[in-house]
């Protein structure tokens, strides 16, 4: 799935012939909630409504057209403005939700393809606090171990709240786990899921709530890890994923001894012995102590 999404948004073709002057705004037009719609470059100055919401999508200034950025401008009667500027890339989808259900109003959602291979998403979001609007970017611990603000995962839709607190659930991936174990295609990374609390960036994933999520990824890459060898070469990506999501649910002990049944001995991806290079990115990451 997390392929396919990306497929889509870097088949999107930024393509527009030079104009004199922009296009003017038209009347907006309705915003539905949660979906994620598209911008391109060509389509210039657009705005919609929800409400009291208004949004003001503006090219940015570039000497070429294809290097133009989508410009967000919010407001809501009662509100201050704030802008959300797209990152440099190759698409761009926004979208409008709830972060936090005591909240009435909305949360506006930008969502960047930066291009690249299989990356990368920038997420960034308008987030009611008081009588004004907050940008926050969304941020993890990358691949390298360092804070980014680039994901491999693509969202399709606004979050919803799946653990039932009120706070939207932004359900992302580990990407610590990609190119580490396997291949990307072999990889099968664990759920990461973000909050937006306070203005920041929580990882909520260890909460309980997030515990049939969990379950259903544990079982997904169960079936590849176990699979017979001639139908899966690259299963210690499965296998890491299987593991990962098990350690979640508090299965890990039983996860683990499964793991040493059926992991490749013979996988030369990684020149360390699996089993303890995997022990050792679950320690680091906090899946285990």
């Amino acid at each position: 799935m997390r392929a396919l999404v990306l497929a889509l948004l870097a088949a999107v073709v930024v393509s527009v012939s030079p104009a004199a002057a922009r296009p003017k705004a038209s009347e907006p037009q309705a915003m539905p909630w949660r979906s994620l719609l598209e911008w391109r470059p060509k389509d210039g100055v657009v705005s919609y409504a929800s409400g009291a919401l208004r949004l003001t999508i503006t090219p940015s200034d570039a000497g070429q057209p294809e290097d133009r950025v989508p410009v967000v401008t919010i407001t809501r009667t009662g509100m201050a403005p704030v802008t959300l500027r797209g990152a440099p890339g190759l698409a761009w989808q926004f979208g409008i939700g709830q972060v936090d259900a005591r909240v009435k109003a909305p949360a506006v959602l930008l969502q960047s393809f930066t291009g690249g291979a299989h990356c990368c998403s920038v997420i960034e979001v308008a987030v009611p606090m008081g009588k004004a609007y907050r940008a926050v970017r969304l941020r993890h611990r990358g691949v390298d171990g360092r804070i980014s603000d680039m994901f491999d995962a693509v969202l399709d839709a606004f979050p919803i709240d799946l653990s039932g607190d009120g706070i939207a659930d932004f359900v992302l991936t580990d990407d610590a786990f990609l190119y580490r174990f396997s291949s990307y295609a072999g990889s099968m990374p664990p759920p990461l899921v973000l909050n937006i609390r306070g203005g920041r960036t929580v990882d909520v994933s260890k909460a309980p709530g997030m515990r049939p999520l969990f379950l259903m990824k544990m079982a997904e890459a169960r079936a590849y890890c176990t699979a017979p060898a001639s139908q899966d070469s690259e299963r210690n990506g499965a296998c890491a994923g299987y593991v990962a999501n098990a350690a979640r649910t508090g299965q890990f002990a039983t996860a683990w001894k499964l793991m040493l049944a059926h992991y490749d001995r013979s996988a030369t991806w990684d020149r360390k012995p699996f089993p303890a290079d995997l022990k050792a990115l679950l320690r680091k990451n906090g899946y285990i102590r």
